[in-house]
């Protein structure tokens, strides 16, 4: 119940796996309700801006208000576990997400997250190399361009804006492009079972000429 209010600023942290420098941020506790504020550093490469709200007791509803900056996307997938990094690029990323940790807190997620990978390739993604399988990809490889079912999908830009209440987040406008492929979907990402609900146009082979 006592009453807190307080700044951090630190050369090196870590929040969970994730490793930041140059932090600082204000935080506070009192009225049953807790805020990190402001917090600011750079985490892989890239800057990150974070806010956190939430309340103390039964009903732990947290609120999440973020913004990255050039964030090095391959690096931030190694650091989740992965051998090979399903992506890579630049992230920049916004986020205003609410969840509750009294309960499965993925499952509870809602909110608005708007992502953008900027020069990277998509790697391992299985309902891609589900979709480039029905494609006749000789005309690709006597081309001697890289087979993306094995060295994965070049892009330019990766964006997209996600809406999502219990867990069930909607796109209607993720789009991929790159030098010899566009892609766009809309549908929905379950994070509570990890599946994936989408329709999907594919344009292979775009700037070349047959």
């Amino acid at each position: 119940d006592l009453a807190i209010r307080g700044h951090i600023e630190a050369d090196h942290a870590l929040f969970g796996k994730l490793p930041l420098t140059n932090v600082n941020t204000d935080f506070d506790r009192m009225n049953g309700e807790w805020h990190v504020k402001g917090l600011t550093a750079r985490a892989l490469d890239g800057n990150v801006r974070l806010d956190l709200a939430g309340r103390s007791g039964a009903d732990n509803r947290i609120r999440i208000k973020s913004q990255i900056d050039g964030m090095d996307a391959g690096a931030l997938c190694l650091l989740m576990g992965e051998s090979k990094p399903a992506l890579t690029g630049r992230l920049n990323a916004t986020a205003d997400l609410t969840g509750d940790t009294d309960v499965d807190f993925f499952a509870s997620l809602g909110g608005i997250l708007g992502v953008e990978v900027q020069k990277g390739t998509l790697n391992r993604f299985a309902l891609m190399t589900r979709v480039l399988s029905f494609i006749d990809l000789k005309n690709w490889l006597t081309a001697k361009l890289p087979d993306p079912r094995v060295a994965g999908i070049p892009f330019d830009t990766l964006t997209a804006t996600l809406n999502g209440a219990s867990g069930d987040f909607n796109t209607q406008d993720l789009q991929l492009s790159g030098p010899v492929m566009e892609i766009r979907a809309r549908g929905d990402v379950r994070l509570s079972d990890s599946t994936v609900n989408m329709e999907i146009s594919l344009i292979p082979f775009d700037t070349v000429n047959w």
